[in-house]
């Protein structure tokens, strides 16, 4: 049975700071279910953020754990923004849904103005990224590492043309198999979404780009899953302003 998991193992958590400049915009992780594999499962979340240094110096916080069976998605959301909070990065992560017993196994982690994320979830815990206020600067698809199994990708999009004031919403999925590498994710991803009517570039050979539809809609937010039963994993990349 294919798992949400738009995003796979380790839970790795980057902190990253360039030149100064204004904030991105908010980013939702929905993490559900639980890990039922006996022995626990790895797990890896990665943030890397807006600056937060006066000189503009990279400041980068890793978080890779190795988490026990019957952990919940709550149990890792709540981890991510204590030990967040803790090393120093301030109230810019947080935590919503239901905290009551046995209703942890959804759980919302609101992050404010991260400039990357990474997911690789693993042994039961799923997850989705959601955009709420921007287009990504570039999405790259990480191969499994430890479970090698198919791969379906979807993507829902929120647009508004500029003059015309439309909006719209807008759905691709894409179907990967265990051997697709990063640059062979990209060069499908680039060519649905092309007949899809969307109009896009590959900033690497290994990460793509949406820009906007071929009306002249712009996008105003996204949510990407992975569906699988392995351990794939997604970076994205927001713009910087």
């Amino acid at each position: 049975m294919l798992r949400l998991f738009p995003i796979a193992p380790l839970l790795f958590l980057a902190c990253f700071i360039s030149t100064p400049r204004a904030e991105a915009g908010l980013v939702q992780v929905t993490l559900s279910g639980e890990i039922h594999e006996t022995g626990g499962a790895p797990q890896e979340i990665g943030i890397s953020l807006a600056p937060l240094k006066a000189d503009g110096r990279p400041a980068s916080w890793t978080m890779n754990l190795h988490l026990a069976e019957h952990t919940s998605a709550r149990d890792l959301a709540e981890l991510v923004a204590r030990r967040f909070l803790s090393s120093g990065f301030g109230p810019r992560a947080w935590v919503s849904g239901p905290p009551g017993a046995g209703s942890g196994s959804i759980a919302h982690l609101f992050l404010e103005s991260p400039s990357s994320l990474v997911l690789r979830l693993s042994g039961g815990i799923n997850g989705n990224v959601t955009l709420c206020e921007d287009a990504p600067e570039s999405i790259k698809v990480l191969p499994p590492r430890l479970a090698p199994e198919a791969l379906e990708l979807s993507m829902a999009f929120s647009t508004r043309h500029p003059h015309s004031e439309t909006h719209g919403r807008h759905e691709i999925k894409l179907e990967l198999s265990p051997v697709n590498t990063s640059a062979q994710a990209s060069k499908k991803l680039s060519a649905k979404a092309l007949a899809a009517g969307w109009l896009g570039t590959r900033p690497t050979l290994e990460t793509y780009k949406f820009h906007k539809r071929s009306d002249g809609s712009l996008i105003q937010g996204c949510s990407i899953s992975l569906w699988t039963d392995g351990d794939w994993g997604l970076r994205v990349e927001l713009p910087a302003y």
